[in-house]
């Protein structure tokens, strides 16, 4: 089946769904805490020593630590973590071998009986208007189960920020839409309005029932839970609409009976 493709002059023709992080809190992944390489580490150093550490079951574990510490991946499976949340960032540019090393990745994570979610962020000064469609491509090949894409927002106190302001490359300064749901900074390679678009679009793609299909688990046994968590995502947004109409109903009962009374 032919991937759609995304066509950066086409406007957003619906409203753009709330950011909701695969973690399932408020603030979002990036809000969670992430392991990088010590804490894989000392996990890794605990097991073997017999102990037995909390696994990172709350957690995002960074690929590049993951990438350091290939051993560790083992002691996270044998400690009874099924389940990977990686913050692989970005799978940089196009000629960058990086897309095929986070590949050879998430193959050893599923080899090791883990189901792989991955936080990708966009907006990044090497992605260009085709990162959307290699990052949906890529994300579909690989498998991942649940995908979260963040726009790129740099250190509000650091000097990149204050370097890019000097280029007038910050859009705004309200912190509150500093959340990776709004476009902070213009890439080097593209408008700032193509990449909300693009993030919409690769977001829309990846929630899809088309690309939750392709990325399917490959083991049959996995099949029917995993349909199970799919029809269940496809009625999200009826379950939203549905909380909406409760939460309207009791003001639209008050107005009634105000409006009889007049």
């Amino acid at each position: 089946m032919t991937r759609p493709a995304f066509d950066p002059e086409r406007p957003i023709d619906r409203p753009v769904r709330r950011l909701v992080s695969i973690m399932g809190n408020g603030g979002g992944a990036s809000q969670a805490q992430v392991w990088g390489l010590a804490q894989l580490r000392r996990f890794e150093l605990a097991t073997a020593e017999g102990m037995r550490p909390p696994t990172p079951f709350a957690a995002v574990v960074s690929a590049e630590a993951l990438l350091s510490a290939r051993p560790a991946i083992a002691a996270l499976r044998a400690s009874g973590c099924d389940e990977i949340h990686v913050q692989f960032d970005t799978l940089g540019g196009a000629n960058e071998p990086r897309a095929q090393q986070l590949g050879q990745l998430v193959t050893t994570l599923q080899r090791h009986g883990m189901r792989v979610h991955g936080i990708f962020t966009l907006g990044q000064d090497h992605d260009d208007p085709t990162c959307f469609e290699r990052l949906v491509a890529w994300v579909e090949d690989q498998r991942l189960a649940e995908v979260e894409l963040r726009l790129w927002t740099p250190d509000p106190g650091g000097e990149l920020i204050r370097e890019l302001a000097r280029e007038d490359r910050v859009r705004h300064r309200d912190l509150q839409r500093w959340d990776g749901a709004h476009v902070v900074v213009t890439p080097a390679q593209m408008s700032a309005e193509t990449l909300y678009r693009g993030w919409v679009w690769a977001r829309r793609q990846l929630g899809s029932l088309g690309s939750r299909w392709r990325r399917r688990p490959a083991r049959l046994t996995a099949l029917p839970g995993y349909l199970l968590e799919v029809g269940w995502a496809a009625l999200a947004p009826l379950r939203a609409r549905a909380r909406a109409r409760e939460r309207l109903l009791p003001a639209l009962g008050v107005g009634l009976v105000m409006q009889a009374r007049l």
